[in-house]
């Protein structure tokens, strides 16, 4: 089954003729307290690892799922940032994701940083992320464990390996998206080396989910090596 085949009952997919006007000025208002662009994630972000810099804890291991409520957003804090035309990114996106709700999931592992000198200790482990698998499912709540997970279908956009890990941290998840997709993006930093080097590697992927009507909460199982991992989160509204 290709990656953006069309699939029933997406309700996170259903995009209008314009942005959402509530979801629009939600975004401007984010923009207007000077607060970054990535403010306007909220649950369409879940976040299921992270790693210490030195002086805090970022957030590494992520899902976006892309839907009409979050573009709204998106489009709305550009637009209070000076950009004029929000209705061509809004129907270039959903031309190419009608029907789909895509989900923009980043796996990895990086060294772990000294505190005093910042010298590296080899904790990442690269080939761990040779082969990746990932599982979707939805339940009534969150504490609900989902018993059957249906295998999404990725498609890797980003792998970058590097000697240290901010190195392959400098791309945000909307630079390297907007490759494939017509996702509105920030200004792009350098292009990723294509050189491998390094113990601390990114790996960028997108989805599609297989979103059900009426369920508050999702899951996913993540499969690297022989570690498997299970988040359960809340499913954005909108």
């Amino acid at each position: 089954m290709p990656l953006f085949s069309i699939m029933v009952g997406l309700t996170l997919a259903n995009f209008a003729e314009r942005p959402i006007a509530s979801e629009v000025i939600l975004g401007a208002k984010l923009a207007e307290k000077g607060k970054g662009i990535d403010r306007v994630l909220g649950l369409n972000r879940v976040v299921f690892g992270t790693w210490f810099d030195g002086e805090r804890n970022r957030d590494v291991e992520t899902a976006v799922i892309m839907t009409p409520g979050l573009l709204s957003r998106w489009l709305g804090h550009q637009q209070a940032s000076g950009e004029k035309d929000i209705q061509t990114p809004w129907d270039r996106f959903a031309a190419q994701s009608k029907g789909k709700t895509l989900v923009f999931i980043r796996l990895a592992t990086l060294n772990t940083l000294d505190l005093t000198d910042g010298d590296e200790s080899e904790t990442g482990i690269p080939e761990l992320l040779d082969n990746v698998t990932i599982g979707f499912a939805q339940s009534p709540t969150r504490k609900t464990i989902p018993t059957k997970f249906e295998p999404l279908l990725l498609k890797k956009i980003q792998d970058i390996q590097a000697r240290h890990p901010h190195e392959v941290l400098q791309t945000t998840w909307d630079q390297v998206a907007s490759r494939v997709l017509a996702w509105p993006t920030t200004p792009a930093s350098d292009p990723d080396s294509i050189i491998r080097w390094g113990r601390n590697r990114l790996v960028g992927y997108l989805a599609e989910l297989p979103v059900k009507d009426n369920l508050n909460f999702g899951a996913l199982q993540i499969q690297t090596g022989n570690g498997v991992r299970t988040i359960r989160f809340e499913m954005p509204k909108s």
